[in-house]
C-alpha cells in the first residue's frame, strides 16, 4: 500500500519541479559571445504500461529519427548523432534504471553537464531531456513534444548534435528510462 501511494503521489510531488525551468528562457538564446553554457532541463514521468524490452540501439535510433522529423517540420537542421553525447545519455539512463531513481542528478551527484563533459564532449550549449515509463520511442518523443520545456530543447535550432540513451529493467519503478542529451560544440 505504501509503495502504491508513493507511486500515485510522486507525479503530484514532482509537478512543482517540472514547472520550474533550470535556466530562464532568455538564457537559452543568449548570444554565444559569452561562451557561457546554458541549458533547460525539463523532465517527464509516465507510469509504465508495457513489459516488453526493445533493442536499445533500435529505439535510440528511432528517437533520433522522430526528433529530426519534428525539427524538419519546424525548419531546424537535423541533429547529428554524437558518440560522446550517446555515451553520456546511455550512462545516465542506465544509472537511473540500475539505481531505481528518476532525476537529472546522477546517483553520484553529477549534473547533465558533468556527464556530458566526462564523456569528452566540449560544448558551447547543452541541454538534457529525461523521461521514464514510456515503453517505445514514439510514446517518449510524443511525451517530450507535448511538454513545452522538452519541446524547446528538441526544436532549438542552435543545438546541432544528439545522444540518446534507453535502459530497461523490469521491476523498477518505471521500467524504461530515457535520456536525450543535446549539444553544440
Amino acid at each position: 500500500m505504501r509503495v502504491t501511494l508513493l507511486r500515485l503521489l510522486l507525479p503530484v510531488l514532482l509537478l512543482p519541479l517540472m514547472a520550474q525551468p533550470v535556466a530562464r528562457a532568455e538564457d537559452l538564446f543568449e548570444p554565444q559571445a559569452t561562451e557561457r553554457p546554458v541549458a533547460y532541463l525539463p523532465l517527464v514521468i509516465r507510469s509504465t504500461g508495457s513489459s516488453s524490452q526493445p533493442t536499445t540501439e533500435t529505439v535510440e535510433q528511432q528517437v533520433v529519427t522522430l526528433t529530426n522529423a519534428l525539427r524538419a517540420a519546424a525548419g531546424c537542421p537535423p541533429l547529428t548523432v554524437s558518440p560522446e553525447l550517446t555515451a553520456a545519455a546511455r550512462s545516465h539512463s542506465r544509472d537511473m534504471a540500475e539505481n531505481d531513481f528518476f532525476s537529472h542528478t546522477g546517483s553520484d551527484g553529477s549534473s547533465a553537464f558533468d556527464r556530458i563533459k566526462r564523456s569528452g564532449y566540449t560544448y558551447r550549449m547543452a541541454a538534457e531531456n529525461i523521461a521514464a515509463g514510456y515503453s517505445d520511442a514514439q510514446s517518449v518523443v510524443d511525451g517530450w513534444y507535448n511538454s513545452p520545456g522538452h519541446r524547446a530543447n528538441m526544436l532549438n535550432c542552435e543545438l546541432r548534435e544528439i545522444g540518446v540513451g534507453h535502459a530497461y529493467i523490469p521491476g523498477t519503478a518505471y521500467g524504461h528510462y530515457w535520456t536525450q542529451d543535446f549539444g553544440t560544440r
